[in-house]
């Protein structure tokens, strides 16, 4: 931009419309050379605190910025929306489970000749018992001198070893929903009388890994068969010092979590599987083919894969890298590698038939999730975000940002009151039309402020993602559920760092997706994990309630 204003000469000028453009461009110069001067700012105070700890010193808190834009954009209909959804709670005494009732009988001595009962004024008190249950069994011991035999009696059949199902139950509950570490078990178990090591602790964690496994992957089988769309979301992790990323895939009745190496676009579709096997499925076929044609992988690469790939034929991960490895190992050290498993991965799930395919998948604009359900969403308030976080310097483009993001809410409102229509009225081509062409006007809007043009250029090219909407009303306009979830992964990285192998891994996934979801579907997460330690079984597994789920 500033190659744009060397050459200017203000005594060639001879127009009114020739200032107005250069006084415009000046402006655009100004608002670009203000970010970048920001930037700047930021990038030179991390590296002098860095220098500063290095030091051993601490770093300064970075600099609040100062809100040039303080105007609420959003919608007087969006505000009232909200109002409106936090009133609905309602009295919360009848959804208040009763375990006892103790009638409070009053002396009648003391009540005049005149009174008449007129029934029980009720209160509820909510508490709760935690205490030690420690039994001695006593287990009767007979010896047969003529058979040289020991009798004795039989435990319980809920018995289970030095430790009861309680026991296991709780820490598990504790740990993986209330985010207490093996230390602080140890503490509180220590402090009500049960005698434990955190070695044991660690055991029981790691416990039932299996079991809750198959629960997970029975969890997301019925999640994506039951809805008509998944949320997704990633994280980073940590597994023994090594770096991780978690990616969560929810719904409105079920939440799972998925640790892999990376989240490349193949390590995503292989946990919309429910990770099958020990490492990515791929397949080499007629949609293999047809992807890789239209991909950027080099067309002699292409035909190298021909020859070394069989068709129709299924691969781990492990089993095509190690055929490349021994016949054309220069295909591993190419950036389009990566390229190459993805479509592999992407033509086995579309054509397997072991697990349900994904028709909406919604999320943010991270390039990992194209192309990997028949359909994609995008979420609003990601896009909005890009809006918000735009601080213009001068008066006239803070007014022109300002209208635009109150234009932006308004058509979310209507985006939602869309979704409240009945079927019939949301399957009218006039509606629907109706809000294309709103959208088209809010971003194809053109102002003298070119970061603001550029956004809305960018937000417009997302048209069929931010719309898909209208044709599948039931799809969420924000990821907030996923983004719940990734929460709930970040808090337990913050406070325990990582897990201590590939089996810890696979426990915190497994027993975080099964509490989280029974805490969805209002299922005692105690109780239920009770039933599957004990291998009592007799409740209801997660993914059939999924199914009967009417959220």
């Amino acid at each position: 931009m500033i190659e744009q204003i060397q050459n200017i000469n203000p005594k060639e000028l001879k127009d009114l419309s020739q200032l107005q453009d250069l006084i415009v461009l000046f402006m655009n110069v100004v608002e670009s050379q203000s970010k970048e001067l920001k930037e700047l700012r930021a990038e030179n105070q991390e590296l002098r605190n860095e220098v500063n700890r290095l030091k051993g010193e601490h770093g300064d808190l970075a600099p609040k910025t100062p809100k040039t834009n303080p105007t609420n954009t959003r919608s007087n209909k969006e505000k009232k929306k909200a109002k409106k959804k936090n009133n609905k709670r309602g009295p919360k005494n009848p959804k208040i489970k009763i375990d006892r009732i103790v009638k409070c009988e009053i002396d009648k001595s003391v009540l005049p000749a005149d009174a008449k009962f007129q029934g029980y004024k009720e209160v509820i008190q909510q508490d709760i018992i935690i205490q030690r249950n420690n039994t001695l069994f006593k287990i009767p011991t007979y010896y047969s001198k003529k058979e040289n035999r020991t009798y004795r009696g039989q435990l319980p059949e809920d018995y289970q070893g030095q430790f009861g199902g309680q026991l296991k139950s709780w820490l598990q509950l504790l740990h993986h929903y209330c985010d207490v570490t093996h230390g602080r078990l140890k503490a509180l178990f220590d402090n009500i009388g049960i005698l434990i090591s955190t070695g044991t602790i660690s055991n029981i964690l790691l416990s039932n890994v299996e079991v809750m496994k198959s629960e997970s992957r029975a969890i997301l089988r019925s999640g994506i068969e039951q809805d008509k769309f998944a949320q997704s979301d990633g994280t980073k992790g940590w597994e023994a010092g090594q770096g991780k990323s978690t990616q969560i895939i929810c719904g409105p009745s079920y939440t799972v979590y998925h640790t892999m190496a990376s989240k490349s676009k193949g390590n995503i579709i292989w946990a919309l599987q429910g990770k099958p096997g020990k490492s990515i499925p791929l397949r080499y076929d007629t949609l293999a083919v047809e992807l890789l044609a239209g991909s950027k992988v080099p067309k002699k690469d292409q035909k190298l894969l021909s020859q070394l790939l069989k068709a129709d034929q299924h691969y781990s991960l492990e089993s095509f890298e190690s055929l490349l490895a021994e016949q054309a190992a220069h295909l591993l050290e190419k950036q389009s590698h990566a390229k190459v498993v993805e479509i592999l991965a992407l033509a086995h799930y579309f054509g397997q038939a072991e697990f349900p395919i994904l028709q909406n998948l919604l999320t943010d604009a991270g390039p990992e999730y194209i192309g990997i359900a028949l359909g994609h969403g995008l979420c609003w308030l990601h896009e909005e975000r890009h809006y918000k976080k735009m601080v213009p310097v001068l008066k006239v483009n803070q007014l022109a940002l300002n209208e635009v993001r109150g234009k932006i809410w308004d058509f979310y409102g209507k985006l939602l009151d869309f979704k409240e229509l009945s079927p019939a009225q949301q399957h009218q081509q006039k509606q629907k039309q109706k809000l294309e062409k709103e959208f088209e006007q809010i971003f194809t809007t053109m102002t003298d402020y070119k970061d603001l043009n550029n956004r809305l250029q960018k937000t417009f090219a997302k048209k069929e993602k931010l719309l898909r909407v209208l044709d599948f009303p039931d799809l969420p306009l924000h990821n907030n559920a996923a983004e719940l979830a990734v929460r709930r992964k970040v808090r337990k990285r913050d406070i325990s760092l990582h897990t201590m192998s590939s089996k810890g891994t696979e426990a915190q996934d497994a027993f975080m997706s099964v509490i989280e979801t029974a805490a969805k579907l209002g299922v005692n997460a105690l109780d239920y994990l009770y039933d599957r330690i004990i291998g009592r079984n007799q409740m209801p597994h997660l993914a059939d309630l999924i199914k009967l789920n009417t959220l």
